[in-house]
């Protein structure tokens, strides 16, 4: 027997797990690919997650510090990033390598460059 469920609009709501890196990566991400501004409770402060919200400003998100709150101004699943003729830095962050990569090659005509430390190059 198959079942099939359509689309049933916006996802909306609030989620309120711990601090943690994995969750804070992508929360920021999904953030950045939002058109309306997204606040990321708890947000983890580590070195990796610091990458992320240093990527997303070097792509044009706006990111605000609040405490342990972030702020995410994004610019929309498919708006116009920025391109940058610099690198953009994932630091030692290899889960920041994996995903970042997958949201901008859904980017109509930007050309970016990534790169970390050495243990990432």
């Amino acid at each position: 027997m198959t079942s099939r469920f359509d689309p049933t609009g916006a996802l909306k709501g609030t989620v309120t797990p711990p601090p943690d890196k994995s969750i804070s990566h992508r929360a920021a991400l999904f953030g950045a690919m939002s058109d309306e501004p997204v606040t990321v409770h708890d947000y983890l402060d580590a070195a990796d997650t610091d990458s992320t919200l240093t990527a997303l400003r070097a792509l044009g998100a706006g990111v605000e510090e609040q405490g342990g709150d972030v702020v995410i101004r994004g610019v929309g699943l498919r708006a116009a990033l920025e391109t940058t003729t610099d690198q953009v830095d994932v630091g030692n962050s290899g889960t920041l390598l994996r995903l970042l990569p997958g949201w901008l090659a859904g980017q109509p005509g930007g050309v970016w460059t990534l790169d970390g430390d050495e243990s990432i190059r």
